[in-house]
């Protein structure tokens, strides 16, 4: 991959709930190292260009076609991933691009074909990855032990869709799998540097208002004797969102909280009962997840959780949507 010169000009294309945290995060880094160059969106509020300060473009198209941005961040509805990240690489565009990078590992992989013979970055915005307290957590597991367990309880609770292509399982996929199963099967791959042999999973819909699976459970095997259990819903009050890795000689055990700040979390680790890492995440995960993304572009190496890296993601992923389906547990 070519090395980048100069701040990273950015074009953000698409600006719903997410592209706020994004927004944010290219504010929060200095300008030598990124800007915001230009956004697309095709209902663009009054007065919106003068409120940026950038360029706002009324197509996709028009942004990738812009010769002063040099990368892209794409947040766009799941099911248009796999577009909209090829259009970007065959116009020569760095790409960080919301999860779940793609709706099946056969989208991905052309995703990165794609990325690899145009020579730029693409990077999947596995946010999570980058709090202190993962970070911290993930150094520490030779500290317990051989690991054999891992649980994720990520239970929030929405109302109702806080926006309208949630309900559209053509733009969404299997909701809550893709949603936020994507954040917690990644976090078990990537700690356990593996993808997992077999996967039993059921989902189920409570709130008619998602118009699909608002509850998961996940059941993933590695080797003979490691287990991770996920139990995602987007129906629980109040929010419970907490890791825990089982070692022979000890344990880890992470709980995440919303802070009450847009997009922002705090952390309570604690590893063999003692307390590593507490309080509010600064900067968010979202600023130093773009940190990761501009420092790979500009040295010319692959980033955290690039699309070759979540590719196992999403091999796991696609394996839990077909072991809810039919009820059987899948091989891998």
């Amino acid at each position: 991959m070519r090395k980048h010169n100069g701040p990273l000009r950015i074009g953000v294309a698409g600006l719903g709930r997410i592209a706020q945290a994004h927004l944010d995060a290219i504010t929060a880094l200095p300008d030598e190292h990124a800007v915001l160059q230009a956004v697309a969106t095709r209902r663009a509020p009054q007065d919106l260009e003068r409120e940026l300060g950038v360029t706002v473009h009324a197509s996709y198209a028009e942004l990738l076609a812009n010769p002063d941005v040099d990368a892209v961040i794409i947040c766009y509805p799941n099911a248009m991933h796999r577009e909209a990240v090829v259009e970007a690489a065959q116009a020569g565009k760095h790409i960080l691009v919301e999860k779940p990078i793609g709706m099946h590992a056969a989208e991905v992989e052309q995703m990165v074909q794609a990325a690899e013979g145009s020579g730029v970055a693409l990077m999947s915005a596995q946010s999570r990855r980058f709090s202190d307290a993962v970070e911290a957590a993930r150094r520490a597991m030779p500290e317990i032990g051989r690991v054999i367990r891992i649980v994720i309880n990520f239970l929030v609770q929405f109302a109702e869709p806080p926006t309208n292509w949630w309900k559209d399982p053509d733009a969404a996929g299997d909701l809550i799998v893709h949603l936020q199963g994507s954040h917690s099967v990644d976090t078990i791959v990537w700690f356990l540097d593996a993808e997992p042999d077999w996967v039993a999973a059921r989902t189920a819909c409570v709130n008619p208002a998602f118009g699909g699976a608002d509850e998961a459970d996940m059941l993933l095997g590695f080797g003979d004797d490691v287990t991770a259990s996920v139990h995602l819903s987007l129906n629980t009050k109040p929010y419970h969102h907490e890791l825990i890795v089982v070692g022979t000689e000890g344990s880890i055990h992470m709980k995440e909280y919303p802070t009450g700040v847009p997009f922002g979390v705090g952390y309570d680790l604690q590893v063999n009962g003692k307390t590593r890492v507490e309080g509010p995440q600064s900067p968010t995960i979202y600023t130093k997840q773009l940190a990761e993304f501009v420092s790979a572009v500009r040295e010319g190496r692959e980033p955290l959780a690039s699309g070759r890296e979540v590719l196992r993601t999403t091999r796991a992923l696609d394996a839990v949507v077909e072991a809810a389906r039919s009820g059987r547990t899948v091989s891998l």
